[in-house]
């Protein structure tokens, strides 16, 4: 378990700023297999991971986890597996600005919760065969998410005989998420996306590349700049003699 990264019991780690790609497992947890009294993580990449079984990007067990401008994309469960982005098992999981897309395999779910709780805040959850699945007595709350539509829609967005709360019509959006070049493994937004200023308000301040959000932020891990707005300051170096 854990292809990428395995994360033992008892224990709380912090993971910011990594790249997650190309791992692989024969049982759960592709990317990343989280177990242990709490996982903080920010500004991670989750991509092109396989396992056999549940959580082929990200696999979540008995462990309080939050997530922050989390990309969990293309990674693929290679038999019956679930939650291909991310399954939580008796874990509760808080995510802000979260993408995950193109996950696939298994029951191609994007979220898969066996047990416990996720909630997700500002999130783009496209293109996977169900977009969040829960289990009896298990819970899934979504604030402001973009579900996509056309090529980029997902077969059921929500489905399973658990508690999937969506929040309120005006902070679910069906359109594309006008990612750059997904193609290339680019998933920042372009001018067009209905992602952009669609967010509701959070305390994340920055985006997965550590620029700026603003007031209303823009809904998944990237923050839209139009080319040349983003300025940066450069100080002078200033020492004294003596």
């Amino acid at each position: 378990m854990g292809g990428g990264v395995y994360l033992r019991d008892n224990t709380s780690s912090v993971l910011h700023d990594n790249f997650f790609a190309g791992n692989s497992c024969f049982d759960d947890g592709g990317g990343l297999y989280l177990t242990g009294e709490h996982a903080a993580l920010s500004r991670n990449v989750v991509q092109d991971n396989q396992a056999s079984q549940d959580g082929a990007g990200m696999y979540v067990a008995d462990s309080e986890a939050s997530l922050v401008n989390s990309l969990v994309v293309d990674n693929e469960s290679i038999y019956a597996g679930s939650g291909n982005g991310i399954h939580v098992a008796d874990a509760s999981v808080r995510s802000w600005h979260g993408t995950l897309a193109r996950n696939s395999g298994g029951e191609g779910s994007g979220i898969h919760v066996s047990s416990g709780s996720i909630a997700l805040t500002n999130t783009i959850l496209v293109s996977h065969t169900v977009g969040v699945y829960a289990e009896s007595g298990a819970t899934a709350t979504l604030s402001a998410t973009l579900w996509g539509t056309a090529t980029w829609g997902n077969e059921q967005d929500a489905s399973g005989p658990g508690s999937i709360l969506t929040g309120t019509t005006g902070h679910n959006l069906w359109a594309l998420p006008g990612f750059a070049t997904p193609g290339a493994g680019d998933f920042h937004l372009s001018s067009g996306s209905a992602a952009i200023d669609a967010g509701t308000t959070s305390q994340v301040v920055t985006d997965l590349d550590g620029e700026p959000r603003f007031n209303v932020p823009d809904l998944g891990v990237d923050e839209y700049w139009s080319p040349g707005a983003l300025k940066r300051l450069y100080l002078p170096w200033i020492t004294r003699n003596g």
